[in-house]
């Protein structure tokens, strides 16, 4: 019988909860961080966009400011990103 080591199956074993990156919609990314940015309507559709994060924070002007033109109104801000101003 083999040995595991923590290495051995933090390395081999199959990571069920991330997703192939390829099937991530451009929607779903931030556009300045590049990470995920929870967006209820990406992940739900149209009418869950009450129930998004982003209606319960201030938007940084700054963080927006960042986009560059053909980047607005694409995709959401990830919530750091959106509150830091990155």
């Amino acid at each position: 019988m083999a040995k595991w080591t923590f290495i051995h199956i933090l390395f081999e074993s199959p990571v069920p909860d991330h997703p192939d990156p390829a099937s991530i919609p451009a929607s779903a990314i931030c556009p300045l961080c590049g990470g995920l940015n929870g967006c209820a309507m990406v992940q739900s559709g149209p009418d869950a966009a009450a129930s998004c994060w982003c209606m319960s924070v201030t938007v940084d002007a700054t963080a927006l400011s960042q986009l560059p033109p053909e980047q607005l109104d694409r995709a959401c801000l990830c919530p750091r990103c959106l509150q830091a101003g990155h």
